[in-house]
Parts: C-alpha cells; structure tokens; sequence
C-alpha cells in the first residue's frame, strides 16, 4: 500500500499510471542493489515520472553511491 496509490489508480477521474512500469523499476533497483551488496550506500531517483498505463516510466536524474566511490 502506497500513499500515492490513489493518483496512480487515477485520481479524480484521471488516467491510471503506469503501475506495471513501477513495479518494475522497484524489482530492478532491489536487484541492483543486491548486486553491488556491502558496496551499495545509497540511491536517489527525482523524480521518476509515470506515463499513463502502459507508456512506460522516465528516471529523469538518478544518483547511485557506492563504498567504493564508483
């Protein structure tokens, strides 16, 4: 359950979101982030917007940090 589930559902009468598309960006982020393991410090996406249902999402920025420094 999501706070922002009501404008992703589509609010007012508004187009639903893309949700699949979300969804999918939370697994791959869980997967990156297993990957890089102890590395992985922090990751910030802003914003990530959502296209109506099924046009997909765009991360406009992203910032991963890593222990390393990479």
């Amino acid at each position: 359950r999501l706070a922002v589930s009501k404008l992703i559902n589509g609010f007012r009468g508004g187009a639903a979101l893309d949700r699949d598309a979300l969804i999918d960006v939370i697994v791959r982020v869980s997967w990156l982030a297993a990957e890089a393991g102890e590395d992985f410090r922090e990751l910030d996406i802003n914003p990530l917007l959502l296209g109506k249902a099924g046009e997909g999402c765009v991360a406009v920025d992203a910032r991963i940090l890593l222990a390393n420094g990479n």
